[in-house]
């Protein structure tokens, strides 16, 4: 399920104010199995064995549903990619390394419904990364993800209404954002 990906990161670098100082432009190639190996089998299949002891409705998965699917897939991969990156540049920093452990898992949670519908997982589309210029900016970048990811999940989680499996797993992804990847981040950044 996991495949190398090459993602395109532009690394910007920010001055105070929120100027931009200046930008590099770096092909990274991201080995995901790499990441996938601290993920615990175990933790993953409780969460599978979650998912499929729900109720579904039967038959395809509408349009609208399918859509937030994708949406919230392509938003962990993003912050999956975002983390890589500051790790790659700042080296195996905490959180980082124990946040992109758990978008990991949000990956495997969200595939975990593709497959239950008999979907095909799509890949990571290409996506702009920006790494701050000093560790705590980049703590600081990455509370404004969780921010925005949590916010998307309240967003899209009306289009799920009455998919019992994917609601729970869409509540749950955005509490761990909001509750703990969030948290961590500010303590990062201070």
């Amino acid at each position: 399920m996991h495949k190398k990906h090459v993602v395109l990161l532009i690394l910007l670098a920010f001055v105070l104010g929120g100027l931009v100082a200046g930008a590099v432009i770096m092909v990274v190639e991201t080995d995901a199995d790499r990441i996938a190996e601290k993920v615990s089998d175990n933790r993953t299949c409780v969460v599978r064995d979650s998912i499929e002891n729900l109720d579904a409705p039967e038959g395809a998965l509408p349009l609208s549903v399918q859509e937030a699917l994708h949406t919230a897939l392509q938003d962990e991969y993003s912050n999956r990619a975002s983390y890589l990156a500051i790790l790659e540049r700042y080296g195996d920093v905490r959180p980082f390394n124990t946040i992109i452990v758990s978008e990991e898992r949000h990956i495997a949670i969200l595939g975990a419904i593709y497959d239950r519908y008999g979907l095909e997982m799509p890949p990571m589309e290409p996506t702009e990364v920006v790494v701050g210029d000093t560790l705590s900016e980049a703590c600081q970048l990455a509370v404004e993800e969780e921010v925005a990811n949590t916010a998307m999940y309240d967003e899209i989680l009306l289009a799920v209404e009455g998919y019992e499996e994917i609601e729970y797993a869409f509540e749950n992804l955005s509490r761990a954002s909001r509750d703990h990847h969030k948290r961590a981040f500010e303590k990062c950044a201070l």
